[in-house]
């Protein structure tokens, strides 16, 4: 059961992260730049807000996700993030 969370959580930061991975035009050096980063940021947010593995957290504004992937990692298999952001439709 832990694992399929575990499979169903992943596909889910996926499903979140991939269009905004694929539709950008970021270069592959600021996309590296930006995991680790998020590497580096994730246990220092964790302890600022008290966040405990298993604990469900909201990333909205989440940009390209590496913030989101980090953190559902740090939070482990029982761990939840829900991961947002607005996407530019041109003619809305």
């Amino acid at each position: 059961m832990r694992n399929s969370r575990c499979r169903c959580a992943f596909v889910v930061c996926l499903l979140f992260t991939l269009p905004a991975a694929l539709g950008s035009q970021r270069p592959a050096g600021a996309v590296r730049q930006e995991r680790e980063q998020a590497a580096r940021e994730v246990p220092q947010l964790a302890e600022l807000l008290a966040l405990k593995p298993g604990m469900i957290v909201a990333d909205v504004g989440a940009g390209g996700g590496a913030m989101s992937v980090v953190m559902a990692k740090w939070l482990g298999p029982g761990g939840r993030v829900y991961a947002t952001d607005r996407v530019f439709m041109p003619g809305w």
